[in-house]
């Protein structure tokens, strides 16, 4: 892919999070504000990039278009967002806020790796975020990481007070932090990455078991209902017992008297008077004999 396939860079959309002002702010100026635009056009990009609450800040500003207008809406922000002060707050609110992270959370101790990561990046930009290399600012982000880990980071601390008499900074804690979420996050010899295999393969296990009853147990079923439909010994079905008794006209066992040719030739009341004297059912053209299993009416009208 060629340069001029790429896409352009543009800023991100800030929206009032303290934490993220001085990288806004760093873009905007590099891909927008370094470019030979007219004034106009740099509020139009401002207004496009601010979202929400900084927004909402200088929303008033944009009534114009002069340089007066532009300069004032980036004097609120940087009061507002961009103070020391407030973006060092902003970083040390959301390190204490953060849960005390799980034995076997490896995911959770990636993310504060990452989050202490950008802390000491941001520090060359907000000068007051140093004071995290203070003992008791590490005492609380320790207070943050699971039992083994803030066990091995006691012994990297007894050993350079050992060495050097001075407390490891903070720069050091982070390094020991995301060394540890490596580990914790190995995809092949980690606790997580065992974990996560041994799930899978017991699931699949699962899975043929469950499929191995379900095809077992269908297997008996038919062979069950199989078994079920054959005469037990010494014993006929209803069906061939109900087929060896023969006509009542004819006497044959080929067919019932409801197929009988010869009964079909007798006139209505000749047929209505045999019915009679054998004790027929006029519906059913069987005797009263109620023998189980006997098969449907036959209609002899």
């Amino acid at each position: 892919m060629t340069i001029h396939k790429l896409p352009p860079p543009e800023p991100s959309v800030f929206t009032g999070d303290p934490i993220r002002y001085v990288e806004w702010k760093a873009s905007f100026k590099t891909l927008i504000e370094s470019k030979a635009i007219s004034t106009p056009e740099r509020v139009y990009y401002l207004k496009r990039y601010l979202g929400g609450d900084a927004q909402k800040a200088v929303e008033g500003f944009f009534y114009s278009t002069s340089d007066e207008s532009y300069e004032g809406a980036w004097r609120l922000l940087e009061e507002r967002y961009g103070h020391p002060f407030k973006v060092q707050k902003a970083f040390r609110d959301k390190l204490s806020r953060w849960q005390k992270i799980g034995t076997k959370d490896a995911n959770s101790l990636q993310q504060f790796a990452d989050f202490l990561k950008a802390c000491k990046d941001a520090i060359p930009h907000v000068p007051a975020l140093k004071i995290l290399d203070d003992y008791e600012e590490n005492r609380r982000l320790l207070s943050k990481l699971p039992d083994w880990a803030a066990a091995r980071w006691n012994r990297q601390v007894t050993k350079k007070l050992d060495e050097t008499l001075n407390y490891p900074g903070f720069e050091e804690f982070v390094e020991f932090v995301r060394k540890e979420a490596r580990v914790a996050c190995n995809l092949i010899s980690s606790l997580h990455a065992m974990k996560a295999t041994d799930q899978s393969e017991t699931e699949q296990t699962q899975g043929s078991s469950r499929r191995a009853n379900r095809s077992g147990g269908t297997a008996l079923t038919v062979g069950s209902n199989e078994v079920n439909k054959m005469p037990k010994e010494g014993q006929t079905s209803t069906k061939s017992k109900f087929q060896s008794k023969p006509c009542q006209n004819c006497r044959k066992t080929d067919h019932h008297i409801d197929k009988c040719p010869g009964f079909g030739t007798k006139s209505f009341t000749e047929r209505r008077k045999f019915i009679q004297e054998n004790r027929l059912c006029f519906v059913l053209p069987q005797e009263r004999s109620h023998v189980q299993g006997m098969p449907t009416k036959t209609d002899l009208r």
